[in-house]
């Protein structure tokens, strides 16, 4: 069984409002302009700044963000390449754990989120055309376009915690 993000989330997402039915053009536009809020949200002042009823500081979402668009791009890249396209799933806290995101420093972490970015960016309009789809082990199949609006959803998500950390300091 197939579950969209949509049927996960909401339509739009319950808690960050993001809409999942946006064109492959439209969420490029949206990915741009999420990096523009996090360069000017994120700052080596409140980098560190961590909340009560979140699970990760400012900076470690940074670390995550890079991370899961850095994971996502290398999947977009091999799309039309791999024999069997199956996405891997990974463990977001275990990963958090073994990088140490509590003790990456601000710059690594904001070179390292302008770098997945662009590579993100790279890698979703050279997959964009083609046709294949992912077999994910908690979704089911995705499409491009979809795998796409996953990514994004997510950036769009931690942007909102970002935003929640930084109102409530």
């Amino acid at each position: 069984m197939t579950i969209s993000g949509a049927q996960e989330f909401g339509d739009p997402c319950r808690e960050c409002g993001y809409h999942w039915k946006q064109s492959f053009e439209s969420l490029m536009t949206s990915h741009s302009q999420i990096h523009s809020d996090l360069s000017a949200a994120v700052t080596a002042h409140n980098y560190r700044t961590r909340v009560a009823h979140t699970p990760w500081s400012v900076g470690e979402y940074v670390c995550h963000i890079a991370d899961n668009e850095h994971i996502w791009a290398e999947r977009l890249a091999t799309a039309a390449e791999m024999t069997e396209p199956r996405i891997s799933a990974f463990d977001q806290d275990a990963l958090a754990e073994a990088r140490n995101y509590a003790h990456i420093p601000y710059e690594t972490a904001v070179w390292s989120l302008d770098h997945s970015c662009a590579e993100l960016t790279r890698a979703a309009k050279d997959a964009a055309g083609t046709a294949t789809s992912f077999y994910h082990p908690e979704r089911g199949q995705l499409s491009v376009l979809e795998a796409i609006r996953t990514v994004i959803h997510d950036c769009h998500h931690h942007l909102w915690d970002i935003r929640r950390i930084l109102a409530q300091r």
